[in-house]
């Protein structure tokens, strides 16, 4: 679905298109196109885990019981290369649309200089009113498809993950393929993907 808006995610799998906002996410597996904030008095990712292509932001990660936790921004390469195929689609279907309209010009071109319609042409003009329709609202989806992915695709461009409070050993960060477990508790940081490492900035 699009956004989402709750007070627990507890032991679910949950999939979101939009911005996932929740006070805690326990044990659960999530995954959103948008932003995850897990803020609030609570605002704990403890158990399971929660991915997001862009910023995920919370006030406190995992537990001083060591349960496994993993907070991932997910690598944006598929998206790009469904972009590109989607892409692709638009400008055969497009191709596919204008070879029609060509055929139907010359049609009203023949019929205009008073020449009867054959057969075979009131076949094609009945075929064209069907699938012009059809081919026209599959461009428009799909060019809804490869904004929506532009957008996305955007805002992965520069992403972190966001802790106002605590990261409590045992917690395994990843950002776009590259992973690190924190041993030690950290505070009030960021982790960005500076090259081939996981950094830790100030909040």
């Amino acid at each position: 679905s699009g956004n989402i808006t709750a007070k627990f995610i507890e032991n679910s799998k949950v999939r979101c298109n939009g911005t996932l906002m929740c006070d805690a996410v326990l044990h659960s597996d999530v995954e959103s196109n948008g932003k995850i904030a897990i803020l609030g008095k609570k605002g704990l990712i403890n158990g399971g885990h929660v991915r997001s292509y862009t910023d995920i932001a919370a006030t406190q990660l995992g537990s001083t019981m060591g349960i496994s936790t993993v907070v991932e921004i997910l690598s944006d390469v598929d998206l790009i290369k469904t972009q590109n195929e989607v892409g692709e689609r638009v400008e055969e279907v497009t191709d596919t649309l204008e070879q029609i309209n060509i055929v139907l010009i010359n049609i009203k071109r023949s019929i205009a200089k008073g020449n009867q319609i054959t057969s075979e042409q009131e076949r094609y003009l009945k075929m064209a009113a069907v699938k012009k329709p059809k081919l026209e609202k599959q461009i428009a989806d799909m060019e809804a498809q490869y904004s929506s992915l532009q957008t996305v695709i955007e805002s992965a461009k520069k992403v972190s993950i966001k802790v106002e409070n605590i990261v409590n050993p045992g917690v395994k960060i990843i950002i776009k393929d590259v992973a690190r477990i924190i041993n030690d508790d950290v505070s009030r940081c960021r982790f960005v993907l500076e090259g081939a490492d996981i950094k830790i900035l100030g909040y």
